[in-house]
């Protein structure tokens, strides 16, 4: 009976929301390998253009294993943050199986989503919500 939800921007991520989140979870009785993981839509590699800072914090914390998800474009990066999120879940002991990826980029995908990133202030309002179903169900 234990679910969470996080929001692991490059930042969030990088300062190690998914190691606590995880580590809260399994402090309230959840085990590792019953553990189900979905990363939402987020922005994609093919958007998410940023300078050194992005790719220089990843390469720090997960070292070469950053190195598939990051891709030089002339004088930017491309950063695949999906991709580190997941490989932040396998690195916490998470399984290939056992995580889920949407694969919707927010900010191509402005008919769905409201993407900070491209639309600046001139967005609105999104939530995400997770439920655990009752013995019932």
């Amino acid at each position: 009976g234990v679910i969470g939800a996080a929001h692991a921007g490059w930042r969030g991520a990088f300062g190690g929301v998914i190691e606590n989140t995880l580590d809260l979870m399994i402090a309230k009785g959840a085990v590792l390998g019953n553990i189900r993981a979905a990363v939402g839509p987020c922005i994609g590699p093919c958007c998410f253009e940023t300078d050194d800072d992005v790719p220089e914090a990843m390469t720090a914390a997960l070292g070469t294993e950053a190195a598939p998800y990051l891709e030089r474009r002339g004088i930017k990066w491309h950063v695949d943050l999906a991709g580190l999120n997941r490989q932040w879940l396998l690195r916490s002991g998470l399984v290939p199986e056992h995580i889920d990826m949407c694969g919707l980029c927010t900010a191509c995908r402005r008919d769905l989503f409201w993407s900070h990133r491209k639309m600046g202030q001139a967005r609105g309002a999104q939530i995400a919500m997770i439920a655990l179903k009752s013995p019932q169900d």
